[in-house]
């Protein structure tokens, strides 16, 4: 009938605020679907660098017919790519994109997770040509070479 807890009495204060406490925690987190700070689960499928991304089921579908489960922050990168085309990403930008604003996270931990991708698209034998390394500065995801077309 919508009961989520049951106190017997007598009971203390300390346990009655304890418990509500945690039905709200529930009540907070029972529909959110963010799995990183800029990814949800509810995302529709998504392309990049021509393969599809599934955010449902944590999986990237190749062209070949392979799937490769990734993991969250892996999710959280790709959707941050593929939702800012042709534009030169800091390193920060996308660390605070996926991670949030104060997490405390390392370059290298960027890096770790950055090669997790490029390994997966390599087993698959599939180019990440629009997928380039900014030297000294970032990434950028330029499926239709804009950054190119912009120089000339």
């Amino acid at each position: 009938m919508g009961g989520d807890d049951y106190i017997t009495k007598p009971f203390s204060f300390p346990e009655l605020i304890a418990r509500i406490h945690a039905v709200l925690r529930r009540a907070e987190t029972a529909h959110d679907y963010h799995i990183t700070k800029n990814a949800a689960l509810s995302q529709e499928v998504f392309k990049f660098c021509d393969v599809d991304v599934n955010p449902i089921h944590l999986e990237i579908i190749f062209p070949n017919g392979n799937t490769e489960k990734i993991g969250r922050k892996e999710l959280g990168i790709l959707t941050y790519l593929a939702s800012n085309e042709g534009t030169v990403l800091t390193r920060r930008s996308l660390i605070h994109a996926v991670w949030g604003i104060h997490a405390d996270v390392r370059s290298r931990s960027l890096d770790q997770y950055i090669l997790k991708i490029r390994e997966s698209f390599a087993r698959n034998d599939h180019s990440l040509d629009a997928f380039r390394t900014i030297h000294g500065v970032g990434f950028i995801y330029d499926p239709d070479n804009i950054s190119a077309k912009e120089k000339s």
